[in-house]
Parts: C-alpha cells; structure tokens; sequence
C-alpha cells in the first residue's frame, strides 16, 4: 500500500470520526435522546427537585435551588481566581450549552453530584434510604461520564473526580449545617422516604390560662 492511500485511508477516518462527533441530533433516534438528556442534566434535575415543591406544597425545591445557584457561583468564582483558562472545545456538542465559563465540560458532573449528595445525605442519617433515587442519581450520574467522554467533551480523569468530589462535599456540608443549626425540616427526607414515617421531639409547650369569676377576670396563671 503506498504512502498517498495511507494517508487518504487516514483522513476519511478522522473525518468519519469528527463527523460523528459533531454530526447533528436526530431525535427519532433513542441514543440522541439520552445526548440532550446528559446535555441538558443541570436543567433537568433542577426543575425536578423544583416540582417537588409543587407536588408537596413546600418551599424545599426552592431552598435546593437557592443552594445549588449559590454554590455554583461559589464554583465558578473559585475557578477563575485559581487562574483555570476559559473552556473553548473545538466540538460543537460540547457547548450546545453554555453553563460556565470555567468548567463548562464538566458542570454536569458538579450538580449531579451535588444533589445527589444533598437529597441522599438525610436518607442515611435517618437509615432509611430510597435506592430507587439514590440508584437513578447515581446511574444518571454514570451515564453522564460516559456520554461527555464519548463525544470527547471531558478528557482527563482529573476534571471528571474534580467535580464529582466538590459537588459531593457540597452536598454533605450543606445538610449537615442545616442539622446542626436544627434546620433539617428543610431538606427532602418525608416526600421521598421509603415508609413516609419520621419520628421528632415536639418543643416544649407552655399554657396560659386566665380565670373569670361572675364574668370578670380576677387572674392569670
């Protein structure tokens, strides 16, 4: 075989490759599907834990994401005084959108883990955890990896952990400020138990009584 068809053998591959990476979605197609579900995780996950609060009438949805918008500005902070460079991908998949400046390839990961982390963490305080949201996060969490490494939008093992363990301690630190400032009536834990059950210690209650005589009030105790 000759240098010239080696090469032209080369370049159709690299082009069939690119191709496929930047190829546009189809979305009759079930693993195009699962590609913007990745994409559009942060999204997604955060209008599901919001609905939440509409499903149980409650304001935990809304403290979640007050928590997570908070803690990703934390990020993206911490990132640019770190000196971490602008993301700039080459593949268009990569920035179908735009989360952060820094980081952008990896975000995903962040609030997955994050939340993960921060409607988990009360399951197992309490023993009682719910695996089918625990397993759900967490194959959401897999799937994500894996598709972002496919089409080449995360490379180095370091980005993938970097983000995972942030989100993760996020996620634990948060709640358990929340328990120790007696504030855990704030997290998800009765709507997603498993048995719907959670025991508390009522405060102490104190009366006030006032005594009449022929109409008139003669005390107070």
């Amino acid at each position: 075989m000759s240098e010239k068809n080696l090469n032209n053998i080369l370049s159709n591959s690299v082009s069939k490759s690119d191709q496929f990476i930047d190829s546009p979605l189809i979305m009759m197609q079930p693993m195009n599907i699962i590609v913007l579900l990745v994409f559009y995780s942060p999204v997604i996950i955060a209008v599901c834990v919001l609905g939440m609060s509409f499903i149980f009438q409650n304001f935990k949805g809304f403290i979640y994401l007050g928590f997570l918008l908070g803690i990703s500005v934390f990020r993206e902070f911490l990132l640019m005084i770190l000196g971490v460079k602008s993301e700039s991908n080459p593949n268009k998949i990569c920035n179908m959108v735009q989360y952060s400046a820094y980081g952008n390839s990896g975000f995903s990961l962040f609030v997955i883990s994050f939340t993960l982390a921060y409607i988990c963490t009360p399951m197992f305080v309490n023993s009682d955890v719910n695996y089918l949201i625990f397993g759900g996060l967490l194959a959401y969490l897999f799937i994500d990896i894996g598709i972002r490494y496919m089409k080449k939008c995360i490379t180095t093992y370091t980005d993938v952990f970097l983000n995972i363990f942030t989100g993760l301690l996020s996620g634990v630190i948060i709640p358990g400020l929340l328990y120790a400032g007696n504030s855990s009536k704030h997290l998800f834990f009765n709507e997603i138990s498993t048995s719907k059950e959670v025991c508390s210690m009522p405060k102490k209650q104190q009366f006030k009584c006032a005594v009449y005589k022929n109409g008139e009030l003669i005390g107070n105790t």
